[in-house]
């Protein structure tokens, strides 16, 4: 397993976002989001065994304003072992009114994660999602990982409506 993939988008990344979600959600959609990703990358090989940690894979994020709803979208280096995400989404809801981040009212942390179906010894993936308060919740089968990015965020989105104002709002 890359502990250092695991650590960025199972840890760090998402520690970051709960910890200032208006500051990192700024640093994502403006021009220095890659750099912020692949610095945090890099501080990640801190805590690796040693000679194991890696450069950053190229990490841009995909930012988009949907309705209410600000979304940003990471790609990860394809996992090698289960539970290392494919692909994070946060989901950020802004007040209707909002023209900055000001009006930041709930943020969410979803992982696209790499499983095995053990009945069929295949792989799949899973679509997860962790807490403010640290939790890491499993919500289910996820879509593809090599589908198309829609429909990882329609199902992040229709996570995250239906969860609005439960805990793990920020």
């Amino acid at each position: 397993m890359s502990r250092q993939a695991y650590l960025f988008a199972h840890r760090a990344l998402c520690q970051e976002l709960f910890a200032n979600p208006p500051r990192i959600l700024a640093i994502l959609q403006g021009p220095d989001g890659g750099r912020y990703l692949g610095d945090l990358w890099r501080h990640c090989g801190r805590f690796v065994a040693p000679g194991t940690a890696t450069e950053p894979p190229p990490l841009q994020p995909e930012v988009a304003r949907i309705g209410d709803r600000l979304v940003t979208h990471v790609r990860m280096p394809p996992p090698r072992e289960p539970t290392e995400a494919h692909a994070v989404v946060l989901v950020a809801g802004l007040r209707p009114d909002a023209v900055d981040l000001s009006g930041l009212t709930t943020c969410r942390y979803y992982t696209l994660e790499h499983a095995i179906d053990i009945h069929r010894d295949a792989p799949m993936t899973m679509l997860c999602e962790w807490t403010v308060e640290g939790v890491h919740r499993n919500h289910g089968a996820g879509p593809p990982a090599d589908g198309p990015t829609r429909a990882l965020i329609e199902r992040a989105l229709a996570l995250y409506e239906r969860e609005a104002g439960a805990p793990g709002d920020a």
